[in-house]
């Protein structure tokens, strides 16, 4: 059996680029299929990288006329018009010339509309579009009719659908009338645990102080909120915590952003400078992962006042460094993960300022110990593999009768 795995990202883009990484890496120790695997990535870097790492990989790289129908076969009557003329998408081209049997979309990629001859499996990692989001990144016309059509033709078409969480599960279902047999909850695995745990000699060997590299101030509680600037990432809220303790005289407490811009970067830089917060707030947009993980074993928390969700990469870093997290109340509808956060309510900055002035009133210890036991029960490789060798097994039985 031959398996395409589509690898979105590049290396230079860390966030999407180290989760798929990660997923790679497990993939390839599913010893019954690690032969059948070839990795499709989208641009040199990425396929040179996994290479390099031993993974098999291959390019799908268009010509500029393969790039012109691409772009051009989205467009409805285009699209139409083209079928009709029996020209396929190149995507479509290439997966039959390379022989797969099915294909695994580690993102909700919009090659995935090109599979209309060939079995896949699809990770969607949230409906937030659907869920009235006044941020631009969900609602804008053309975003909401591209993530609409995606999700309308793979709930009905592809083979299985890898959500990240039950209430993404009950999402598909309520909201596509998806077939509940199509969907398997496998949560997100955050790489920097696996990066930490091969590299542990040396990251300890390392004497650097990051926090002085950038000016971070040492003898205050840091909160780091690692996020890309998404303005639904709501950094503002904290922000807006940050005036409230200057108010009070309150100096106790520094905050740490770290992420790509994508879109909001320039409006936060300039709130920090307009309402004098560069005492509280540190922005670093782009750090390695030695760095991140030199900022999680230092810091005292973690605050993600994120409109998105239900979870996220850093909920379970931070389960893994053993950190409190400051989480977006009623985001997660999850009774058993709630016992691992401390909430805040997202439309009251006063409410995390309370939280924060009276953190002693916390059992922290308790919290991170209940933490951990959450990430090693959702976070683990031998549950990622069993669940995909499922997955795969299923298709195969189907393929042989």
């Amino acid at each position: 059996m031959k398996i395409g795995i589509l690898f979105e990202g590049k290396p230079t883009n860390p966030g999407g680029f180290n989760q798929s990484f990660n997923s790679a890496l497990i993939l390839n120790e599913i010893n019954e299929y690690k032969n059948d695997f070839t990795f499709i990535t989208l641009n040199n870097q990425t396929n040179k990288n996994l290479s390099n790492h031993n993974i098999r990989a291959i390019l799908y790289n268009n010509n500029i006329l393969l790039k012109i129908v691409s772009m051009l076969y989205p467009v409805e009557f285009i699209g139409s018009l083209l079928k009709k003329l029996g020209i396929k998408h190149p995507f479509t081209n290439f997966l039959k010339k390379n022989n797969f049997d099915i294909v695994i979309f580690l993102s909700p990629h919009q090659l995935s509309l090109y599979c209309s001859d060939i079995e896949f499996i699809i990770n969607i990692w949230d409906l937030d579009h659907k869920k009235n989001s006044p941020y631009p990144e969900h609602n804008e016309p053309k975003v909401y009719r591209q993530r609409e059509k995606l999700l309308n033709y793979v709930t009905f078409k592809a083979f299985k659908i890898i959500v990240a969480h039950e209430q993404n599960r009950n999402d598909l279902i309520n909201f596509y009338k998806c077939n509940p047999d199509k969907i398997l909850v496998q949560s997100f695995i955050p790489y920097l645990p696996t990066f930490f745990k091969k590299n542990k000699k040396k990251i300890f060997e390392n004497k650097n102080n990051f926090f002085l590299k950038y000016n971070i101030p040492i003898d205050k509680k840091i909160l780091f909120y690692p996020s890309t600037f998404w303005p639904h990432k709501n950094h503002q809220y904290i922000l807006d915590t940050a005036k409230i303790l200057t108010k009070n005289s309150i100096s106790d407490f520094h905050f740490l952003f770290s992420g790509s811009d994508k879109g909001n970067y320039s409006y936060i830089k300039n709130e920090i400078n307009k309402h004098n917060l560069d005492k509280l707030v540190t922005i670093i947009p782009f750090v390695t992962n030695e760095e991140l993980i030199f900022f999680y074993q230092n810091i005292f928390g973690v605050v993600m006042p994120t409109f998105g969700g239900p979870t996220n990469l850093p909920l379970y870093e931070s389960f893994f460094f053993k950190k409190p997290i400051f989480y977006t109340k009623n985001l997660l509808n999850d009774q058993i993960l709630k016992n691992a956060i401390i909430e805040i309510d997202t439309t009251n900055p006063n409410d995390f300022f309370e939280k924060l002035i009276n953190i002693e009133s916390f059992d922290l210890e308790k919290v991170k110990s209940f933490a951990y036991k959450c990430y090693i029960k959702d976070c683990s490789n031998e549950l990622f593999k069993k669940n995909y060798n499922s997955i795969l097994n299923e298709f195969k039985n189907i393929i042989l009768k």
